[in-house]
């Protein structure tokens, strides 16, 4: 259920969200497997977690994805270790902007302040000789 399908998380920095997915039970218990991808062939999953007993993951500061967008998918396991297949991918964008973007912006800010201030300020002063 979180993050929810579409939706983009965080800004310019490492992202460390929480999944969160509706609990299954069972007599026999409940585990989940999670995996995170950069795909939606989960070929080369970006991080694989198996017997979660929670009905959510969240990810430490060392697995924080770095800008781009991401599928993610679950399944639960019973005790008899029947799974119940895989969720469909949600996909989620992490990051609004790569951080040299954000950097551009920053210094193109600081160029246009810059001759901004010395355009208004820097002609107003008398010339004398």
């Amino acid at each position: 259920t979180t993050p929810a399908a579409g939706s983009r998380i965080g800004f310019i920095r490492k992202v460390a969200p929480e999944f969160e997915w509706q609990a299954v039970t069972d007599p026999s218990g409940v585990s989940y497997s999670f995996e995170i991808a950069t795909t939606t062939s989960f070929a080369s999953p970006v991080l694989s977690r198996t017997g979660l007993t929670e009905a959510s993951y969240a990810l430490t500061t060392e697995e924080a994805l770095d800008y781009g967008t991401y599928y993610w998918r679950v399944k639960a396991v019973d005790g008899a270790e029947n799974d119940s297949g895989w969720t469909s991918p949600y996909s989620f964008k992490s990051g609004l902007l790569p951080l040299w973007a954000f950097i551009v912006i920053v210094a193109l800010l600081a160029v246009l302040i810059g001759f901004l201030v010395y355009f208004f300020v820097g002609k107003r002063r008398p010339f004398y000789d």
